[in-house]
């Protein structure tokens, strides 16, 4: 099961933890119903295999509960867990820093019509449209956006869907990490590439936390967490331009899967090493 494609790597590092001054805000107040759905994630239409399960893709109730759904019924429900602070900083990350509850779509359509005619469009066909609601104790807002991966990176001065964007790379890695079996389970397989690269690839630096992204090829006997990070190259001038080329020709990108398969020892690859 994978809901992420690489380009969700850019919000990873914001994802990891939060300020000091962030922490000390106030406590987001939630419904009193423990079992009501406080944070919920799901992608519409697009291209891939047919849905049977009309469940959000992502459910954490106010208990702290995580609830990951495969909509086209191949892989099995998971569950997670998540502790009151933890999920007071992804209402904080999504509330407070990003604004989740001012997100307007007729105002993100406008403010992404207006960055297009500075730089110029393109056609986006066969993607979904990202929901994410958030109910709290005192409001109750759904976002949804089409092809806001997509928009987000290739105009980002569009302040609307960057910070909707970077609400759903956080719930991604939660999505992700709860998938792979919790940030233990990540930090496993991250000691397991990194002892491999030592030997391997002696002069790759060591991968970090931060550079898990998904996993992919998920069943009950087996699956493999991806870690991925710009390979070591010179950094270009930027440009208006230079977001819609990265998306149309992107640069090769060094990535390290660890793969589990039941019953046999784990299984590390490496993509575009560094020259």
């Amino acid at each position: 099961m994978q809901y992420v494609a690489v380009f969700l790597q850019m919000t990873i590092s914001l994802a990891l933890g939060l300020s000091a001054t962030v922490r000390q805000t106030p406590t987001i107040q939630l419904p009193q119903d423990r079992t009501a759905a406080v944070i919920t994630m799901d992608y519409r239409g697009g291209y891939g295999l047919s849905r049977k399960n009309d469940r959000p893709a992502l459910t954490i109730l106010a208990d702290g509960t995580v609830q990951i759904i495969d909509s086209s019924g191949v892989v099995p429900a998971i569950n997670g867990t998540l502790s009151s602070e933890e999920l007071q900083d992804l209402l904080r990350f999504a509330i407070n820093e990003h604004h989740f509850f001012e997100f307007d779509e007729a105002e993100a359509q406008r403010e992404l019509a207006n960055e297009e005619d500075k730089t110029g469009f393109f056609s986006i066909l066969d993607e979904a449209t990202t929901i994410i609601r958030i109910r709290t104790a005192e409001r109750d807002h759904t976002a949804k956006f089409y092809a806001l991966g997509e928009y987000a990176k290739a105009y980002p001065r569009a302040k609307l869907l960057t910070d909707l964007f970077s609400v759903e790379g956080r719930l991604l890695l939660q999505l992700n990490e709860t998938e792979a079996g919790g940030r233990e389970a990540v930090a496993a397989a991250l000691n397991l590439a990194n002892e491999y690269l030592k030997t391997a690839y002696p002069k790759i630096p060591a991968l970090e936390q931060k550079d898990f992204l998904y996993v992919s090829e998920y069943t009950a006997d087996r699956r493999t967490l991806v870690f991925v990070r710009p390979a070591a190259r010179p950094k270009q001038p930027e440009t208006a331009e230079c977001p819609l080329k990265q998306m149309i020709m992107p640069e090769p990108e060094l990535s390290v899967e660890v793969e589990y398969v039941k019953g046999i020892e784990p299984n590390i690859r490496v993509s575009n090493p560094p020259q």
